[in-house]
């Protein structure tokens, strides 16, 4: 093809036709940055393809990562309610007008259970950590972007902002270090040795006790409620994510 085009300028010049020699070397070089515009388009036509491949490729994967969340999450309020009826009708029997020593080391050695399961603070973040990463998170619109960005910025800031998780969990060391609970025992076989220790500060265990059960009716509530925050914060984002 160049040599085409090159036969057909020597011959113009070798006529001597000035006129008509530009006019084609004009043509010629509009035809050629036409056919590198061209070129350009179908490259960015090319790069704009894949990055929509690759946007539609992360958010699926954000969805699947959020709906595993959701299961979770889902999963940990079921486990956290089956306590809060147990754990009000505990604090109930602390302060009822009948309630002793004796009565409270009832509840203690018979009732009350210092463990509790269904607290989650990890959350399937490996999407967006390789969003963040490779910068890939622009791939997204503004609105969007921002979203997300802020949804897993709340995911770490509820982990890392357990206070009242991490003082639970004080409180139950030093409630099973002086009354230890061994999963498994039924008070009803051996009820003066369940706590392995006699209770010999009638005052501090009552306050002990008093503290861990409203504590834990406490903080049952407070995490219930918090996963129901997050779970509809989830759902809200993976219907923005769907409608991409």
């Amino acid at each position: 093809m160049i040599k085409f085009f090159r036969n057909i300028r020597k011959k113009l010049l070798a006529e001597g036709n000035t006129g008509k020699y530009l006019k084609y070397a004009i043509g010629e070089i509009v035809l050629v940055v036409f056919g590198i515009l061209i070129a350009l388009q179908i490259n960015n036509w090319n790069e704009n393809r894949k990055e929509h491949k690759k946007k539609i490729e992360l958010t699926h994967s954000l969805i699947q990562d959020l709906a595993k969340d959701t299961l979770k999450l889902n999963q940990s309020i079921e486990i956290l309610k089956s306590f809060q009826s147990k754990n009000k009708s505990q604090v109930n029997n602390l302060f009822a007008p009948q309630t002793n020593i004796d009565s409270l080391k009832q509840l203690a050695f018979y009732d009350f259970v210092p463990h509790f399961w269904g607290i989650i603070t990890e959350f399937n973040i490996v999407t967006f950590n390789s969003l963040q990463s490779t910068g890939n998170i622009e791939l997204f619109h503004k609105d969007i972007k921002e979203e997300i960005i802020k949804h897993y910025n709340f995911l770490e800031n509820f982990k890392l902002n357990n206070d009242d998780r991490d003082l639970y969990f004080e409180m139950r060391n030093t409630y099973n270090n002086k009354y230890p609970y061994e999963m498994g025992i039924q008070p009803k076989d051996n009820y003066t040795n369940l706590v392995r220790k006699e209770v010999s500060d009638e005052h501090e265990f009552v306050n002990l006790l008093t503290n861990m059960v409203m504590f834990k009716n406490y903080i049952t509530d407070k995490f219930i409620e918090s996963y129901n925050a997050i779970k509809e914060q989830t759902i809200s984002l993976i219907n923005k994510l769907k409608v991409l």
